[in-house]
């Protein structure tokens, strides 16, 4: 009876386990791929201009496209150009030419409008198709109107009239940006053999809704053994009067970027200096100068981020300057940036820069000034001004021949 009880256990177990069905095999563990590289290629296109050449002015990123222009005044017909590409793919949506010789060097931005200027030529453009809105030729004695700026839909030029560089006067005009007519706001006359020049300008609103008008006037000496001055100048625009002048505020040239506020203060860089300037009365808080022989802010930008100034002089060092009391928080050699840079941009807690003279962009820690990485060499045909997209983290550069856009980190 036992016997035939483990027969009968033995005969059901055998049963059950034919009727059972079979596991499927576990699919392997795909093995780790190695950290994605950044930055990351994300499209890179050849605009199609006649020939390659500079870039002046940053990439402007509006509605879902990156806009971009070229030098093309060595081309055979040296028309202008700009074009505005899809920022995710890279396709082109529309392009727009120029007839006016020369190049643009300065841009203005608000809304769906983006005013675009060469030495002679202006033209308002709607970024979202291309169309002119208004363009505006100047006068045939305007020797200089590179310096554009604007406040809303004020959009504020400097221009400079009688031949550079003995001009007889300059002036201030402002543009309507719907409709592009003008009008001329103030002029400084030329005083002895200075003749005068004024740069990019910035507009501030006062405590009592007065509009302030703040800009550097760059003389230039028309005699054998040229030489520059600065004057610093605020203008009150409501009530048509000068509130404040600083003569010879810079013996020398200037950092071609316009008069920054910041927190309530009136920034400014001269050739060797930059000073921290109370706005409403004009007096110097403090001044701060590179200790290099070579250390000229002649050329390049800044950038203000968590109470600092980064600026780099034309030599191997990069400065951080602390904006309340303009004392020097670092100062660090990189040499992957060369003596010439284009712009600095600060994105999600990294200093950004590109280098002119070393063709490649450079992440630095903004708060110890250490290089973190370079990139670009070998890639990049040129380095110029860059944009960066706050909401993906995109990189768009032209280098002269291609529209670049690369990922700089991980979403």
């Amino acid at each position: 009876m036992k016997n035939l009880f483990y027969f009968f256990s033995l005969s059901i177990s055998l049963l059950l386990m034919s009727c059972r069905t079979e596991m499927p095999t576990p699919t392997p563990v795909p093995t780790p791929t190695p950290t994605e590289t950044y930055p990351k290629l994300i499209w890179s296109v050849k605009t199609p201009s006649e020939v390659s050449g500079l870039v002046w002015t940053r990439p402007i990123i509006y509605n879902g496209l990156v806009i971009s222009d070229q030098d093309c005044d060595n081309a055979p017909t040296k028309k202008q150009q700009l074009w505005g590409y899809d920022k995710m793919t890279g396709q082109l949506v529309w392009e727009r030419y120029f007839s006016e010789k020369g190049y643009f060097r300065n841009n203005y931005k608000y809304n769906n409008l983006a005013v675009y200027t060469t030495s002679r030529f202006s033209a308002c453009v709607n970024l979202e198709n291309g169309n002119t809105q208004w363009e505006k030729n100047l006068d045939q004695d305007v020797s200089g109107g590179y310096y554009i700026n604007g406040f809303g839909t004020n959009v504020f030029q400097g221009i400079s009239y009688g031949g550079s560089p003995t001009n007889d006067s300059s002036s201030i005009l402002r543009y309507d940006l719907m409709t592009g007519n003008s009008q001329k706001l103030f002029s400084i006359q030329r005083v002895g053999n200075y003749c005068p020049g004024i740069a990019t300008i910035i507009m501030w609103i006062d405590s009592n809704k007065d509009s302030i008008l703040f800009f550097q006037n760059r003389g230039l000496y028309d005699e054998p053994g040229f030489k520059e001055r600065v004057d610093l100048y605020a203008y009150n625009l409501s009530q048509k009067k000068i509130v404040w002048k600083i003569e010879n505020i810079e013996d020398g040239s200037s950092l071609h970027s316009t008069p920054t506020i910041y927190k309530n203060r009136l920034y400014f860089a001269g050739m060797r200096n930059i000073y921290c300037i109370n706005q409403q009365t004009g007096a110097v808080q403090w001044k701060w100068k590179s200790a290099e022989a070579n250390g000229h802010l002649a050329i390049g930008s800044w950038e203000f981020y968590e109470n600092k100034i980064f600026i780099k002089p034309g030599s191997k060092f990069i400065y951080a300057i602390d904006t309340e009391t303009g004392a020097e928080v670092w100062a660090r050699a990189t040499p992957s940036l060369g003596e010439q840079y284009k712009n600095f941009v600060v994105y999600k807690g990294i200093l950004y820069a590109t280098s002119y003279s070393k063709t490649r962009l450079l992440a630095i820690n903004p708060n110890t000034g250490e290089e973190l990485w370079s990139f670009g060499k070998g890639i990049f045909d040129s380095a110029f001004e860059f944009s960066i997209d706050p909401d993906t983290g995109y990189f768009y550069m032209h280098d002269g021949i291609k529209l670049h856009c690369y990922q700089l980190a991980a979403k």
